[in-house]
């Protein structure tokens, strides 16, 4: 899931943008099949605390991209789980833990 006001053009409808995240991580990744979604549906909307258990729950998306403002929501409802190795050992992971640590 990405969030609707990614900059793009207007006529464009982020289909460039969605088209070359999903190209680029499966060039990366080839074992990796993405489903990029792109809506506006408020069911999907990640603002919405009622809606979070659903979209990051068990039958949720495998990945969404949640902004550190709902972090405490998830991890007190237990909707968020430990970083794996291959994430943790990245080079990003530093500056990515220090902007969205919530209780340790």
């Amino acid at each position: 899931m990405l969030y609707p006001y990614l900059p793009t053009t207007p006529e464009a409808n982020f289909q460039p943008m969605v088209q070359r995240i999903v190209n680029e991580l499966q060039q990366k990744n080839p074992q990796m099949w993405l489903n990029a979604v792109m809506t506006q549906d408020l069911e999907y909307d990640t603002y919405t605390y009622s809606n979070l258990p659903n979209l990051l729950g068990k039958n949720g998306f495998d990945l969404v991209e949640l902004d550190t403002l709902m972090l405490g929501d998830a991890v007190d409802n237990h909707l968020s789980l430990p970083a794996s190795p291959a994430i943790s050992n990245s080079k990003f992971w530093q500056v990515g833990l220090e902007a969205s640590t919530y209780k340790n």
